[in-house]
């Protein structure tokens, strides 16, 4: 009977605890929107950090976390978690553009002409194309740039 108590006991507590993570996990939800609707990023990007550390390495919300940083023009923590992205899918386009422009205004020119060519293959957008022609430009590399002109003047024009 004692034995009974007691697991019945642990099972009460257990379902206890996983609905109070659900209920934290709702409200920091409500918190990040209410804050991006109010224009407020860092209690925004405080709040997902928290669905980030509950939901765990998988969360889907660093997509958003990086949107955050870009669109406030935090380069390098743009980086660092499109970085981490990647590693996981790296066929996530937008994110790759935002990693390539993130370098580039951060004066990483090397690295962005790296992501800005992977964009390229992915994309195949002409305006990725002269980007990485431009950057390949400013390092004095004019054979990678005109043929990253030849590839841009190949592609569409996508607008």
């Amino acid at each position: 009977m004692k034995n009974l108590f007691f697991g019945l006991t642990l099972i009460l507590t257990a379902l206890s605890i996983s609905a109070q993570e659900t209920q934290s996990v709702d409200i920091d939800k409500q918190t990040m929107r209410q804050a991006l609707a109010y224009g407020d990023n860092s209690i925004a990007a405080n709040s997902i950090y928290r669905i980030i550390a509950k939901e765990g390495a998988t969360s889907t919300y660093k997509d958003s976390l990086a949107y955050i940083y870009f669109n406030s023009r935090r380069y390098s923590s743009c980086f660092l978690v499109c970085t981490d992205i990647l590693s996981r899918d790296g066929s996530k386009q937008e994110i790759l553009e935002m990693q390539a422009v993130s370098l580039e205004s951060l004066g990483v020119l090397d690295k962005a002409a790296q992501a800005y060519a992977k964009l390229v293959v992915k994309s195949n957008n002409n305006y990725h194309a002269y980007k990485l022609a431009n950057i390949y430009f400013a390092l004095k590399k004019h054979k990678e740039a005109l043929n990253a002109i030849a590839r841009a003047e190949s592609l569409t024009d996508s607008g």
